[in-house]
């Protein structure tokens, strides 16, 4: 598949907290979720999220 260059670089979300995430439900893992528990505190994806960010 190809992407178009516009496209490459694009970070889509599906939602910040848990409670806005049906994978917790679906996989019934809540480290599964999304970046922020319901209390909007990050959860280690977060800190995941920002290092893949911060590579060169």
């Amino acid at each position: 598949m190809h992407l178009p260059e516009a496209n490459r670089f694009v970070i889509k979300w599906w939602g910040l907290r848990d409670p806005e995430s049906w994978l917790i439900e679906f996989w019934g893992n809540p480290e599964w979720g999304l970046l922020f528990d319901a209390e909007y505190r990050p959860k280690p994806a977060y800190k995941g999220f920002l290092k893949a960010l911060t590579r060169n």
